[in-house]
This record gives structure tokens, C-alpha cells and sequence, in this order.
């Protein structure tokens, strides 16, 4: 459970502390009272406080005195001062202090003081919500797999997270103050850095850079996103850069253009004319027997039926198979002629894993030959 705020009065009139009390409890805070400073201090040693009202007289000791020795123990408190003998010096005293919220004289006006307080507590919260999502930052930027870095305008490394250590074999402290060229980065690499680095403080923009570096295992490669990290005044203070390790991606896209690749030179060795057809039977890849078939290029040949070519028909034939093989989900055959050849179309149905039919395989294989000796 979240705890209360913790309020300290420290008054010597018992009266009036006593009222106070009750008025901040009601508020649903959590109030200690002392009457002099010694038991202000003896309570401090007890409990952490995150507001002190303090009079700023007291028999022991000054009321400014006491906040002095409180802000020493607990520089996080924040303090409104009371006084009955309010004066242009307290008030000058009071503003100079970072940690005084401000002061309220004798008799107290309670909805003023309760105005204050509210303030108080409004401040502390957010001051609190705010560390507490730096610290989850911290955390989360601290145990990053990726490479986190800030650089300054001289491209230097004003931080860096331990994911380095991992990827260099170099502590983050030893990148601390230089920059790559320092750390011994290629020249070309260098250039390539300074110049993103300074596009984004000139242009306040995100830049993205892909880089290589040799090491003793290969090549690594990564991409590189640079966000600007903006100062009060609007200008850029410091780039941001996180550096993603891209190799195994890389390598798997290299792996699947070469399979491609492979698989198209394939595909177009195949002498009958192929297609492959998406479940609404339009031509999604053809080979290049296909396209000397038809003498199309394949380009135009995509998103088309190949009834479209072969009979000038936007729509599939009556005993096309491919038309049957909707209903049988397995291979169905057919002949035809075009001009003075035969050929046979086998379509192959392409199923999913819940055996519904998401394309085919189109084949024409010419068969005039075979049709002149009369063979079946």
C-alpha cells in the first residue's frame, strides 16, 4: 500500500499545533507534532517527512536554524514557515531558500495554509511519478541487448550502456568522453558517424545509418536509429543513438534472395509452361515457358487468369480442371489444342494445413507430338 504524506509541525503553541493537526489528518495525511526543535529532530530520526510547517520561533532553537539541520538530514523535505512576526527579512530569507515553499503569518488564514500544502503535495507527486519513470528508464536502458550512446556536439560519448561490453570486450567507462576516432572506429566509419551526428543537431530530424564493423568472428552489421535529446531552450543538447546487432537478419535475407534465386532459376529450367495460381485462380509466378507460350512478358501476366491469354476469356471454361479441381482438391487433367499444337493442363491443388485450398500449380505440357502418332 502507498504511504500517506508525511507532514512535521513544530509550533510551541500546543493549541495551535493540535488544530493543525486535525485539519491536515482530515486531509488524509499523516501528521507528527513537536514543540521545539530537539523533538523535531528526534522525530526525524524516527519517520522521513515530506513537508515540515516550522514557526520560526522556537524555545530551543531559530526556526530557520532547524531547517538548516533538517534539509542536512533529509535534503528531499520541503518547508513552509509560520510566523507571528512576519517582516520584508523573512520573507527575503524564505524566497532565497530552494526548499521553502513559502511563508504564512500569524493567525492563520487555514484555507490559504491548506491552498499551500495542496501545492506541496501536487509537486511531490509528480517529483515522484517523474523519478519513478527515470528509474524504470535507467533500468530498462541499463539491461538493453541493444547498444544505447548519447554523444555531444563534439562527438564525443557523454554515455554509453554495458551492452558494449558485450559486443566490444570494452568496459562503458572507457568510451566516456571520446569519440570514435579516439576509440580507434575505421576512418570511413568515422566520417560516416560525424556526419549523421551533425545532420541531427543541426536539423533537430532522426537519422538512420547502417553500419559494418570487422571483428575476429566476420563481419557485424547494424542499424543505427539517431534521435535528437532536446535542451529547455528548444536547441538539441545531446543525440541519442541505439545501435540494433542486424547480422542474423542480414544473413537470413541474403540466405532467402539466394534461395529465391535458386528457386526461380529452377522454376524457368522447367521446358513445360508453369504457373502458379492464388485460390481465386489468377496467375501469382509463371516460368519462362509461359511466357514464350503466350509471348507475354511474365509482368503482364500477373493478377490474370490464364484463360485470359490462352482463350480470350476473363472467366474459367466449362471443364476447365481447373474448375474441377476446386470440387476434388486433388489433380485434374484436360487436353486442348491452340493453332496447330495439343497440349495437356494439369492443374495440382496447394492446400493449407486445414486442408483448404489457398492456390495451385498450372502445368501445359506439349503433346502434339504424341497426338500425330496417334498415341493416347
Amino acid at each position: 500500500m502507498e504511504n500517506k504524506f508525511a507532514i512535521l509541525i513544530v509550533d510551541d503553541d500546543a493549541g495551535l499545533t493540535s488544530n493543525l493537526q486535525d485539519i491536515m489528518e482530515a486531509e488524509d495525511y499523516n501528521v507528527m507534532v513537536a514543540h521545539d526543535g530537539q523533538t523535531a529532530l528526534s522525530l526525524h530520526d524516527k519517520s522521513v517527512f515530506d513537508l515540515a510547517l516550522v514557526d520560526i520561533r522556537l524555545p530551543d532553537i531559530s526556526g530557520m536554524e532547524l531547517i538548516k539541520k533538517l534539509i542536512e538530514l533529509s535534503p528531499g523535505i520541503t518547508f513552509i514557515i509560520i510566523t507571528g512576526y512576519a517582516s520584508m527579512d523573512t520573507a527575503v530569507e524564505a524566497a532565497g531558500q530552494r526548499d521553502i515553499a513559502g511563508y504564512v503569518t500569524k493567525p492563520l488564514a487555514i484555507d490559504n495554509l491548506l491552498y499551500l500544502v495542496r501545492q506541496v503535495v501536487k509537486r511531490k507527486e509528480a517529483e515522484k511519478a517523474l523519478y519513478k519513470r527515470q528509474q524504470e528508464f535507467i533500468t530498462l536502458v541499463e539491461n538493453a541487448s541493444d547498444i544505447i550512446a548519447r554523444f555531444d556536439k563534439e562527438f564525443r560519448h557523454v554515455y554509453i550502456n554495458p551492452a558494449v561490453e558485450r559486443e566490444t570486450g570494452m568496459l562503458p567507462e572507457v568510451f566516456i568522453g571520446k569519440t570514435n576516432q579516439e576509440l580507434g572506429t575505421p576512418e570511413d566509419l568515422v566520417a560516416k558517424w560525424h556526419e549523421a551526428i551533425k545532420s541531427v543537431f543541426e536539423t533537430g530530424q532522426e537519422r538512420t545509418v547502417d553500419t559494418e564493423y570487422a571483428t575476429p568472428t566476420g563481419i557485424k552489421y547494424y542499424s543505427n536509429r539517431l534521435a535528437p535529446e532536446f535542451a529547455e531552450d528548444g536547441s538539441v543538447a545531446t543525440v541519442l543513438n541505439i545501435s540494433r546487432d542486424i547480422t542474423e537478419r542480414n544473413k537470413a535475407e541474403e540466405a532467402l534472395k539466394l534461395s529465391s534465386t535458386q528457386w526461380q532459376n529452377t522454376f524457368d529450367a522447367v521446358n513445360d509452361a508453369t504457373c502458379v495460381l492464388n485460390a481465386e485462380g489468377k496467375i501469382q509466378r509463371c516460368n519462362d515457358a509461359m511466357s514464350q507460350l503466350i509471348s507475354k512478358p511474365l509482368s503482364d501476366m500477373i493478377g490474370h487468369t490464364c484463360c485470359e491469354f490462352i482463350h480470350g476469356s476473363p472467366k474459367h471454361l466449362e471443364g476447365c480442371p481447373w474448375v474441377s479441381m476446386q470440387n476434388s482438391k486433388s489433380r485434374e487433367r484436360a487436353e486442348l489444342s491452340v493453332g496447330d499444337k495439343w497440349f495437356e493442363i494439369t492443374v495440382d491443388p496447394i492446400l493449407d494445413s486445414d486442408h483448404k485450398l489457398v492456390g495451385a500449380v498450372h502445368v501445359l505440357s506439349d503433346i502434339t507430338e504424341r497426338k500425330r502418332l496417334g498415341c493416347p
